[in-house]
């Protein structure tokens, strides 16, 4: 656009001096006619076929002015356009994370739980000392009851934290 205003600028300047649109008559220049430049100087030569096809050209110059702003205009809006879907994108990409994050901080906490409670358990996999009074009372169903509770318990904690987060508006 620059360019475009400074060819604009020449055109305007050449249009304002009578004599430089005379010297535009370059076929009378590079004629057999020895006395061409003293005629344009003296004024012979009539500049309103001149000064009409520099207004031609200003015209044209116009004209590309014109679509270069509008090419200029289109690609600053493809640009926002572009930019607010590469933001929601990453906006998309932070809530995975976050519903992972949340998956693997439930899932750990389950484990815990798990670790904790059951680390007196015997699975039945292993002989059973018996007590002092000789009854062995640990039974296999203890050990299953910890782990379904403790998995059942992570996954209703984790619907429950992923529900109330819907209802909150961060997860859409």
């Amino acid at each position: 656009l620059a360019m475009v205003s400074q060819l604009e600028a020449a055109l305007d300047e050449v249009q304002d001096d009578d004599l430089t649109m005379a010297r535009m008559y370059l076929s009378a220049l590079a004629g057999d006619d020895p006395d061409a430049l003293a005629r344009i100087d003296r004024g012979e030569f009539h500049v309103a076929e001149v000064e009409g096809l520099l207004d031609a050209s200003a015209l044209e110059i116009d004209a590309v002015r014109t679509q270069a702003t509008s090419l200029s205009e289109q690609l600053k809006a493809s640009t926002a356009q572009m930019d607010l879907q590469l933001r929601a994108k990453r906006n998309a990409l932070i809530l995975v994370d976050l519903r992972f994050g949340l998956m693997t901080l439930w899932v750990s906490m389950g484990m815990c739980v798990a670790s904790i409670l059951g680390m007196n358990l015997h699975p039945g996999m292993r002989a059973v000392s018996p007590d002092a009074k000789g009854i062995t009372n640990i039974e296999n169903w203890e050990w299953l009851q910890i782990t379904l509770g403790t998995a059942g318990g992570t996954m209703i904690g984790l619907a429950l934290s992923m529900l109330g987060l819907k209802w909150s508006g961060w997860f859409s």
